[in-house]
């Protein structure tokens, strides 16, 4: 798949800042850097002339500052200072868009499943237990706002009995390090002023820096999705392995295949069976949960779109996200059948019922 402009300068611009930053750990504190403009060109190798139009661009965004344009030993070259803490503010915002929009390809995919194996072998279960707590409540917020971004949630920490402040912080600050989240506090940001010697930009902290912004109202959780998804599934196989006779179903529009049983049904207008695993009891009869519930019961495993939904309680498609979040959260978090939502990038958003074990053994 061809990039965008914009995704490809982006991509540029996070090779040059880590080639700063590589620069910057190994020089001298305080004394002018050299970037020295490579001698070999060809495909995949970012033009000179655009390396050259980037760094500019740094510049421009006061990242850091040129002192001389000029050729050292025969190569171009530019020696330069950065500028803190501009730069980390940009080196940062990069660091997390690639994160979060760079999907892996095959051969990554796999050194991170071995890496998040690797990393839970280490844990006994009683702590993958407590670590799947939290990934779980992290989990159904995502599902719930449709976002990756989002104030730390804890009244899903208290709902899931995650009680100990300790625990908490020490689970999410172990997240935060292996880059399956971020947790992130903006401590000030200030206009440009070239006249100034304090500090200027964005910046921020981090719960490995100061544990202490968890219980920060302003305080922000990013989930990076294609390391946090794969940790999901590995968490889930080891704390839940009976999940694992799961049957699969296709998220694929073009191929709906959907399992059902007819051992899933209604008995009366507010209880819906789940064979002999128990029910599903609603408070009232009428009501947006138990009419938007009914719409995924009656499509018996399809894909129901949230536009629908919207239309037929007559109110915003984020609302229904927020009652389908509730649903699962509050009355099925400890059943065998699940709402699943459709997070395909391009497809339309929609709801189904998943069932968590084969129909045999409803």
């Amino acid at each position: 798949m061809s990039m965008t402009p914009q995704e490809e300068f982006d991509k540029q611009v996070w090779e040059i800042l880590q080639d700063i930053k590589g620069d910057l750990l190994a020089g001298e504190t305080g004394k002018p850097l050299t970037y020295f403009f490579p001698r070999v060109q060809g495909v995949g190798i970012i033009p000179n002339r655009r390396r050259r139009d980037i760094i500019y661009k740094l510049q421009e965004w006061e990242a850091i500052k040129i002192e001389n344009d000029a050729t050292v030993d025969g190569l171009p070259s530019l020696k330069y200072m950065v500028l803190q803490p501009k730069f980390d503010e940009i080196y940062q915002k990069y660091e997390l868009s690639q994160a979060l929009h760079t999907p892996p390809d095959k051969e990554e995919e796999a050194e991170l499943v071995n890496e998040i194996n690797e990393w839970l072998d280490t844990r006994d279960q009683h702590a993958l237990g407590r670590i799947w707590q939290v990934v779980n409540a992290l989990s159904y917020e995502w599902q719930l706002r449709d976002e990756t971004t989002f104030n730390v949630p804890h009244d899903k920490f208290q709902r899931n009995k995650i009680n100990s402040k300790e625990d908490l912080e020490a689970i999410l600050s172990a997240l935060h390090r292996k880059r399956f989240l971020l947790v992130i506090k903006m401590v000030f940001r200030t206009k440009p002023d070239p006249n100034s010697d304090k500090p200027q930009g964005s910046v921020w902290t981090t719960i490995t820096d100061n544990p202490a912004i968890l219980y920060d109202t302003h305080t922000k959780i990013t989930l990076v999705p294609k390391r946090f998804k794969p940790l999901v599934e590995a968490l889930r196989a080891r704390v839940h392995p009976e999940e694992k006779e799961k049957p699969s179903q296709s998220n694929n529009p073009e191929n709906p295949e959907t399992i059902w049983s007819d051992k899933l049904a209604w008995d009366g207008k507010k209880k819906f069976l789940i064979g002999e695993r128990g029910d599903v009891e609603f408070n009232a009869e009428s009501s947006d949960r138990i009419s938007l519930f009914r719409m995924l019961t009656e499509a018996k495993g399809k894909w129901v779109p949230v536009k629908e939904m919207a239309e037929k309680v007559k109110k915003p498609e984020r609302d229904v996200r927020v009652v389908m979040g509730q649903i699962q959260k509050e009355m099925l978090h400890d059943k065998v059948i699940e709402i699943v939502p459709r997070n395909e990038k391009g497809e339309q958003g929609a709801y189904r019922i998943e069932l968590l074990i084969p129909p045999n053994r409803l």
